[in-house]
């Protein structure tokens, strides 16, 4: 089984969202399993959320309450705190979301599972930006909206399951 790695671009799928997506750090090539989510859709277009079957409409759900920090839970991704310019020291999830596909998928259902997960940090994004900021993300000026990217950076890491 041959999987190939694609790195989350979907400014041109969802336009929408373009201001939403900022390159994930890949400098980090340790990462934890706890830090991981594992999102697979399979050949009969079912999700699975690390190897438990879940609906479509629980998974953005899942991802927003992955990525938001849980400190002391060792269950929950690690954690760190960031200093930003001119903002007390904001509390920063490790969390990655890992989304595998198989080849057999279809691909409305793939895009579908894509929207949810990138929903999601769209929201967290937004959630943060009200308790900073108090406006959304979308309202945000250009320091702030890179304030909010270097907190909650979109960590989704694609492959495609080839048999």
């Amino acid at each position: 089984m041959k999987k190939t790695l694609y790195i989350l671009c979907l400014t041109c799928i969802l336009t929408s969202c373009a201001s939403l997506f900022v390159a994930p750090n890949l400098e980090d090539t340790r990462i934890g399993e706890q830090n991981v989510m594992r999102v697979y859709l399979d050949g009969n277009n079912k999700i699975l959320v690390n190897g438990h079957e879940t609906a479509l409409e629980e998974l953005k759900d899942l991802v927003k309450n992955f990525i938001t920090p849980h400190p002391g839970d060792n269950n929950a991704p690690e954690v760190e705190w960031k200093t930003i310019d001119n903002i007390d020291s904001i509390l920063y999830s490790k969390g990655i979301v890992y989304f595998d596909a198989d080849r057999n998928a279809l691909f409305a259902r793939y895009l579908d599972v894509q929207k949810e997960i990138l929903q999601a940090f769209k929201e967290r994004k937004d959630e943060l930006s009200i308790k900073i900021f108090k406006k959304t993300y979308d309202q945000l000026d250009e320091e702030q909206t890179k304030i909010i990217n270097n907190t909650v950076p979109i960590r989704v890491f694609e492959t495609i399951t080839e048999i």
